[in-house]
């Protein structure tokens, strides 16, 4: 359970604000109106052995989950916004460090401007996202995004198609295509089961994910035989279910990253 102080003089409007997504505003507002004597406690809770922590309460949208200008609205006066650097490559690195070389993995944790300097992406097509999505997105934050996509697996495809960007609007540099080799090479190393550290790890996650395809299915099947009396439920059949390996790794590192703060 963690205690937040915001700034009480917001906590009446900020979630009336028109840059918040309507959807968005009634968590937003059902957390401001928890605020008691200039602070709230929210708890949160794992739903699974591995993994992230999850705010308990869905309703409200905490200072975890926040946008970062409503986040820096309400707490810039008393608290710092501490981000752990390149989090998760730096948690990927430190990993697989004694099997190889990772040159440019190193590069970026050290220096990502080393990285990102020869890239290029038309200002015009980020301020098209910025004034379209009401962002102020840099350069610097588009590729940060896709590194982190890259990491788990993601395409380049799926990343400009989401930034709404065209193959010729964008370049990436030697520097970052060594990035990706070396990702993908770290993600191969930590992902065998052999693997002495993490190995136990990785199967077990794997177990995790099964176990969760088949609670998945088996509600499925039971809301599908109550609606109609005559099915019968099948039975769930773990080879079925396809592993992805970016699912994995994400977890893993996802646990990780718990273990390092907690």
């Amino acid at each position: 359970t963690l205690t937040e102080y915001p700034n009480t003089m917001f906590l009446n409007k900020i979630y009336r604000h028109e840059d918040i997504y309507e959807l968005q505003q009634p968590e937003y507002r059902y957390y401001c109106d928890l605020v008691k004597d200039g602070k709230i406690e929210v708890e949160y809770v794992k739903t699974k052995q591995y993994g992230r922590y999850f705010i308990k309460n869905p309703k409200m949208r905490s200072g975890c989950a926040m946008w970062r200008k409503v986040r820096a609205t309400l707490f810039a006066e008393t608290e710092y916004d501490i981000d752990a650097v390149c989090c998760h490559q730096s948690l990927l690195y430190n990993c697989v460090k004694d099997e190889g070389s990772f040159k440019f993995l190193k590069m970026y944790i050290k220096d990502k401007e080393l990285v990102f300097k020869s890239c290029s992406i038309k200002q015009k097509c980020i301020d098209d996202y910025n004034i379209k999505n009401k962002d102020i997105l840099t350069k610097k934050d588009i590729l940060k995004n896709l590194t982190t996509r890259l990491l788990y697996g993601g395409s380049l495809q799926n990343w400009a198609n989401n930034f709404g960007f065209d193959i010729e609007d964008f370049k990436l540099s030697n520097e970052f295509n060594g990035l990706i080799n070396d990702m993908e090479k770290a993600r191969n190393i930590l992902l065998n089961p052999q693997n002495e550290k993490y190995g136990d790890m990785v199967v077990n996650i794997r177990k995790q994910i099964i176990e969760t395809e088949e609670e998945k299915f088996n509600e499925a099947e039971e809301k599908r035989c109550e609606k109609d009396g005559r099915l019968k439920p099948r039975k769930f059949d773990s080879s079925n279910v396809k592993i992805p390996a970016r699912k994995v790794v994400s977890i893993l590192l996802q646990e990780l990253e718990c273990r390092a703060v907690m």
